[in-house]
């Protein structure tokens, strides 16, 4: 348990808490659950296979998982490099080291788990998750730095059918979320440190079909379900919201700009000792592209789209009672000497908040 815990006491450190907050019942009860779940765990994992021949191994950068009647089922993808076709592999077992030591045992084909990228947990099993993440941690082979995904409906049959390269899918919308879409990714590292504080996380959900694999949205998990969804224009607000860099690209009339967010700072407002309000601040710049001039309403019509989009996903958030984007935490870095009044009044006020949203946007011409 020593051990367990100085993880996720690493995990949540690096996140920057505020000063004074300590673990509330939700986090001992989570960190309890995942503690048990190791100790279940830690029985199978020694039976893994060892490494054979590297030059037999089929190098994953995917991982997938979902739960079915018979227990915990994988997906592992491999994606096609020069002549060798992609490759998919699936383990069934009652724990995820069951699981994996399935997926391992392929006969004469090795399956190298020790680069995984990127692992997707389908939309009907949000109970897996603490499992997913209990395993991460206790096997040295998976990165907790490896990027957790939700896919919706039958997105995960769809992705690893034996139609198209899944693992290549997953880097190409990777390298794409870099440039221009509106979304940033979360580490299993990341979600761990998140829960094991009884908050709520936004994950990044996707949808697959026949024509391809896209970003759809976001999930707002807390408590072992998904509490809401998060699409269009809630879904960027959110992106927004979290205070992440992320990139996506708008179009004003005729001409193409591509907006980068550098983060929102939030400020609590009292009132009389109660908690009543936040304000957020956020920073754009935008860079307009093809050598078109930016028209002077611009920066002002798109501060207004994006503030609206901001209040959406603020409003979805409040609905469902669960702050997925840290603002608690954010409010007081931004003012430590009300941390302890924040965090005592948060559950019971945050759905009912007034909440502000100021956008400036910062203008850039690229010839």
């Amino acid at each position: 348990m020593k051990v367990f815990a100085s993880l996720f006491q690493k995990a949540a450190g690096s996140r920057g808490r505020a000063p004074g907050s300590v673990a509330g019942p939700q986090h001992v009860a989570w960190m309890l659950t995942l503690t048990s779940l190791l100790l279940t765990l830690s029985g199978c994992a020694a039976g893994l296979p060892q490494s054979r021949e590297s030059g037999h191994n089929a190098v994953v950068s995917l991982l997938a998982a979902k739960t079915q009647e018979n227990g915990i089922c994988l997906y592992a993808a491999a994606e096609g490099r020069e002549q060798e076709d992609p490759k998919l592999f699936q383990g069934q077992g009652n724990t995820p080291a069951a699981a994996v030591a399935a997926l391992e045992d392929q006969g004469e084909q090795v399956v190298d788990r020790a680069h995984v990228e990127h692992m997707i947990l389908d939309e009907s099993s949000p109970q897996l998750l603490p499992e997913l993440l209990s395993y991460a941690f206790r096997e040295s082979q998976q990165s907790t730095e490896t990027f957790l995904w939700i896919i919706r409906g039958e997105g995960l049959e769809t992705l690893f059918s034996s139609d198209g390269d899944a693992a290549q899918r997953m880097n190409v919308l990777k390298t794409a979320a870099k440039d221009h879409q509106g979304f940033a990714s979360v580490t299993l590292r990341e979600t761990a440190a998140i829960l094991a504080e009884g908050d709520a996380v936004l994950l990044p959900a996707l949808e697959a079909d026949q024509e391809g694999l896209r970003f759809w949205g976001y999930g707002l998990y807390h408590d072992g379900a998904f509490q809401t969804w998060l699409t269009g224009d809630a879904a960027l607000g959110a992106g927004l919201l979290r205070g992440d860099t992320i990139h996506w690209t708008t179009g004003v009339e005729d001409r193409a700009m591509t907006l980068h967010s550098t983060g929102c700072t939030v400020t609590p407002y009292f009132t009389k000792g109660t908690l009543t309000g936040l304000g957020l601040h956020c920073r754009l710049e935008g860079v307009v592209l093809g050598g078109w001039e930016s028209a002077a309403e611009d920066p002002k019509r798109l501060e207004e789209e994006t503030a609206r989009c901001i209040r959406t996903a603020a409003a979805r958030l409040q609905l469902a009672g669960q702050d997925g984007a840290e603002l608690a935490r954010r409010a007081g870095l931004r003012r430590w000497g009300q941390w302890t009044a924040i965090r005592e009044q948060w559950q019971e006020q945050f759905p009912k908040l007034e909440i502000g949203v100021e956008v400036h946007l910062t203008v850039a011409e690229r010839y």
